[in-house]
């Protein structure tokens, strides 16, 4: 997340999160930050256009994979949906105007 004052639920914002001692910043090649707004916006698009169900965190890898899709030349991304939106279904950003995006899949 872009903040610690974030609504992506099992992400930590690692500035200022409590990292556990297994955590090895090495292994990563890049570390990228995702907004909640773009995650809320990008789940809902998913599900207008898609017809995925996405929770705001898989929403947040969606966005991060098309953030490094823009970014390579050629190749592939692979990202996990760990969570749906069942229990999210009643969170405002669903009919939130302020959350609607034109479709990001076109």
């Amino acid at each position: 997340p872009d903040s610690p004052m974030h609504a992506l639920e099992g992400w930590k914002h690692m500035e200022t999160a409590i990292v556990p001692g297994i955590y090895d910043e090495t292994v990563a090649d890049s570390h990228q930050v995702v907004s909640t707004f773009d995650a809320f916006c990008f789940a809902r698009a998913a599900s207008q256009y898609l017809g995925l169900q996405l929770s705001p965190s898989s929403g947040a890898n969606l966005v991060a994979a098309f953030e490094r899709a823009s970014q390579l030349d050629s190749g592939h991304i692979v990202t996990i949906f760990a969570d749906h939106s069942m229990k999210y279904l009643n969170d405002s950003f669903w009919s939130d105007d302020d959350y609607h995006i034109k479709n990001p899949f076109i």
